[in-house]
């Protein structure tokens, strides 16, 4: 199981670990690099994002946890939200779900 707080993380680390047993949990809201800030690369759209990591894992959830984060009043909570999903998908050990 990934669990990315970002897009383009979540392909770094299935660069290395993706294969057909893998599982993703992202959060959608992307952290630009330096140099898509600076205006020298591009940043991908989401729609090639979502495609590359549901090539490279058997299943993909997408999340907008700072969104969600942000309702609870800190986007630190994304860490949280997206923490918990895999207990809400049933993916987490202990097999539990959100109700």
């Amino acid at each position: 199981m990934v669990v990315s707080l970002e897009p383009t993380e979540a392909l770094r680390v299935l660069r290395d670990y993706g294969n057909p047993d893998v599982k993703v949990i992202c959060n959608m809201r992307p952290i630009h690099a330096v140099g898509v800030i600076s205006g020298e690369m591009e940043y991908p759209s989401h729609e090639d994002l979502k495609k590359w990591i549901q090539t490279l894992s058997t299943k993909a959830w997408f999340v907008n946890a700072t969104d969600e984060a942000m309702k609870l009043g800190n986007p630190i909570f994304r860490e949280h939200h997206a923490g918990g999903c895999p207990h809400g998908n049933g993916n987490a050990s202990t097999g539990s779900r959100w109700v």
